[in-house]
């Protein structure tokens, strides 16, 4: 019989379950078994989606234009300005660089829209008052980024976002500006026609001991 779970999970990762409808949020530790541990009411979560993590800070998106930062420890949020009435948020991949809170003055966050080929991407710097978006149309790039992608942001202000054919793709932000067009670079070779058709989801995580990145793929066979 397994010992019962701790009753704080402050310093421990776990497992979160968001019923947006309700506002309410599960926490599960993923070492019992997925039993949940503790449920939350947080007014501000009611029709929110969470987009993103990184160090204790979810980024979440509300209603078509709002977004905003929750710290799981503390309960703060942060609030960011409202998407443009033009774009609305039509990104299904959001990543930001760092915590909200950090000693960084330089915490980007951006969005990619996956719909068509090379992403469009919203970028703003913390701090800024507006948005901005750079529309990009490269048909001849044959990139499409997956639909369930989760980009990772490294410190040289590069993005890394997986490409729905196994394709890799870099998006850098230019002299740590959002006025300037950041630059898309694409990278690898397809895989396999069998292993496209066989690939239902894939995520993307940081490969902190190798300085790389890990690529997790679920798959609708057996074997990959």
């Amino acid at each position: 019989m397994s010992p019962p779970p701790p009753q704080s999970f402050s310093s421990l990762p776990c497992l979160m379950n968001l019923q947006k409808e309700a506002g309410n949020v599960e926490l599960f530790d993923p070492v019992y078994n997925g039993v949940p541990t503790q449920k939350v009411d947080i007014p501000k979560f009611r029709d929110a989606q969470i987009r993103s993590s990184k160090a204790n800070w979810l980024l979440m998106s509300h209603g078509n234009r709002g977004m905003f930062f929750f710290n799981t420890i503390s309960n703060n949020i942060i609030e960011l300005p409202d998407l443009l009435d033009e774009n609305e948020n039509s990104c299904s991949a959001w990543t930001f660089l760092c915590p909200p809170d950090s000693s960084s003055s330089d915490c980007f966050i951006v969005g990619l829209e996956t719909g068509g080929y090379v992403p469009d991407v919203y970028i703003i710097k913390l701090g800024d008052t507006e948005w901005t978006y750079h529309y990009f149309f490269n048909h001849r790039a044959k990139f499409k980024a997956t639909e369930c992608n989760n980009p990772l942001f490294f410190k040289n202000n590069t993005i890394y976002a997986l490409g729905d054919k196994g394709t890799l793709g870099t998006l850098s932000i230019k002299e740590n500006s959002v006025a300037q067009r950041p630059k898309w670079k694409f990278y690898g070779k397809y895989f396999s026609c069998s292993k496209q058709r066989s690939i239902r989801k894939a995520y993307t995580i940081e490969d902190v001991d190798n300085e790389g990145m890990l690529v997790v793929f679920l798959s609708r066979e057996e074997e990959m």
